[in-house]
């Protein structure tokens, strides 16, 4: 675990499998071989976490790419209107918990790592302060953004209630194009 090197985990990040820009990178947490694993590099096994994560100015920004709308519009359309209203809470609940999940297994993949890297500039730029973007591919519309805001609502109060505003910030669900525009062109790598 002593032979962590940050910079092993830099890759493009994607969404939907395709680079969302060829110079926005980030740090893969969930590799596949033959991509390294994050998890199994810090001496844990395949728990869940976020996608990648990046680091902004003074803050741990934990990403995860989602299929959500792909998943909702397949749901609608095998139920009726009134079925799918019934349905959606269902939906959200399920959403919101496997969410949560990953932001706590990430959390758990970072400190390990910071430990991993020792008194180094990484380590220290890992304890900040984490965000979390829940990004999605494809376009939405009133009744997804609907859901997504509430979606958005319910993990930023669990995470802040479970982790408090001084772990957890900012909660966003946002669309990959402003994903590219909000990640730097050129990550910290130690």
């Amino acid at each position: 675990m002593s032979n962590v090197e940050l910079a092993s985990f830099l890759e493009p990040v994607k969404v939907g499998s395709s680079p969302i820009h060829p110079i926005r990178q980030a740090y893969k947490m969930d590799g596949n071989d033959p991509e390294p694993d994050m998890r199994a590099s810090v001496g844990l096994g395949t728990c869940n976490c976020c996608d990648y994560f990046a680091l902004l100015d003074a803050t741990l920004v934990l990403i995860e790419e989602t299929n959500l709308l792909w998943k909702i519009k397949d749901i609608r359309k095998d139920f009726a209107q009134d079925q799918w209203e019934k349905m959606k809470d269902q939906v959200l609940e399920s959403q919101r918990q496997e969410n949560k999940l990953k932001v706590y297994g990430s959390l758990l993949v970072v400190c390990r790592l910071a430990k991993a890297l020792g008194d180094g500039v990484g380590a220290k730029a890992l304890a900040s302060r984490a965000s979390f973007w829940l990004v999605y591919s494809e376009s939405a519309d009133g009744d997804d953004l609907i859901f997504f805001d509430r979606l958005k609502g319910l993990l930023a109060s669990d995470l802040r209630s479970a982790l408090t505003g001084e772990v957890v910030g900012e909660v966003e669900i946002l669309p990959a194009g402003r994903l590219s525009k909000r990640l730097p062109a050129t990550p910290m790598v130690t």
